[in-house]
């Protein structure tokens, strides 16, 4: 099977988009909109708040950009995969790194900094595996934002 193939079999949202992926009710119903709760294993929310010193205005401000940037930034990224493109590859996985780290999200900075790094190697082998894994990592980050989101207008 081509990579390309493993990629497309594994996309957990189809035509780039979250919002087209439906989040899991169980799942959602049992999260807080309290961002301990919301975010438990995903962002490290304590190194993240002593950035922005504790400013809960700031924390939607930057949640609410990243869930503007992050679709473009995966489908970028996918793109480049496809075209097996390794710039185009070392360049999104960077910029995603980048974004990722910032918010404090360890587990998909470090995913990206791997792609990054396969690429800048050019082993285009690992790169549907990585990608599948900082995918489902983001899908399920994106719906924690929206319900941290939707809590937070309240």
């Amino acid at each position: 099977m081509s990579t390309h193939e493993v990629m497309k079999n594994s996309n957990p949202f189809p035509h780039n988009e979250f919002n087209e992926r439906e989040f899991p009710a169980k799942e959602a119903a049992s999260m807080s909109t309290s961002p301990n709760c919301a975010f438990a294993g995903l962002v490290n929310l304590e190194e993240l708040l002593e950035r922005i010193d504790h400013d809960q205005e700031l924390l939607r401000e930057i949640f609410g950009l990243f869930r503007r940037e992050i679709p473009g930034l995966l489908a970028e990224l996918r793109a480049a995969i496809e075209a097996n493109t390794a710039k185009r590859v070392l360049s999104a996985a960077h910029a995603l790194k980048g974004m990722l780290a910032n918010l404090a999200v360890e587990k998909g900075s470090a995913t990206a900094a791997r792609i990054e790094e396969l690429a800048r190697a050019g082993e285009v082998n690992g790169f549907a595996a990585e990608l599948a894994e900082l995918e489902a990592e983001m899908a399920v980050l994106v719906a924690s934002v929206d319900l941290y989101l939707a809590g937070s207008e309240r």
